[in-house]
């Protein structure tokens, strides 16, 4: 472009957009350039490779309050308490208004929390 040798504030609206196009054009080849000699080493490396997702499937999941609901044995009340609950967090996973609970996930923390903050009832023998 020739607008090398002319001064950036004496640029007109046009010549500008037309500057900041070339630059960004730039920029992208040349980030391109890298992600791509980046990705290669990596794969050459084995560095870097990430391991594929696990598939979603529904029977690992349950959904909403009625779904902890039958899944832990409790009441609605307190099912509702637990998805709001930061031990409980990790099981829970939001998808617009829809609540997904891992069911294997919450069981163990369920279990986790029971032994951990339930204190077991002592009946006094006297």
């Amino acid at each position: 472009m020739e607008l090398q040798a002319t001064q950036l504030y004496l640029l007109t609206g046009e010549q500008l957009r037309a500057l900041a196009t070339e630059l960004a054009r730039e920029l992208t080849d040349t980030v391109k350039e890298m992600v791509t000699s980046a990705a290669a080493e990596a794969g050459q490396s084995g560095v870097g490779a990430r391991e594929p997702e696990e598939e979603f499937t529904y029977d690992k999941w349950t959904t909403g309050v009625k779904g902890v609901q039958t899944l832990l044995g409790v009441s609605r009340w307190t099912a509702q308490d637990y998805l709001h609950r930061s031990w409980f967090k990790p099981a829970v996973r939001r998808q617009g208004r829809t609540v997904w609970v891992n069911k294997e996930l919450a069981v163990k923390l369920y279990r986790d929390y029971k032994n951990r903050y339930q204190q077991p009832v002592s009946i006094y023998q006297g």
